[in-house]
């Protein structure tokens, strides 16, 4: 595997279980972590839309209401 594959993987990563709410977070995070260039591997626009795409799945998922079975523990079985 590559490094850039690895940068490219790793965001992914991030996007889709991270804490970062933007691109350039996501950026910064890879090159705290060590990774060379994470700018220049992240500079494609289609990348940085898909990245964005997963950010705002995963903050809507987490934003979901739960369902009646989860919020109502006391609920008979």
């Amino acid at each position: 595997m590559t490094q850039a594959s690895g940068t490219i993987e790793r965001a992914y990563q991030l996007a889709r279980t991270g804490s970062s709410r933007t691109v350039d977070e996501i950026v910064r995070r890879l090159a705290s972590e060590g990774y060379d260039s994470p700018q220049a591997h992240l500079a494609g626009k289609s990348l940085r839309l898909e990245l964005r795409r997963l950010i705002k799945a995963r903050d809507q998922k987490m934003a979901a209401p739960a369902t009646a079975d989860e919020s109502d523990s006391s609920a008979p079985i």
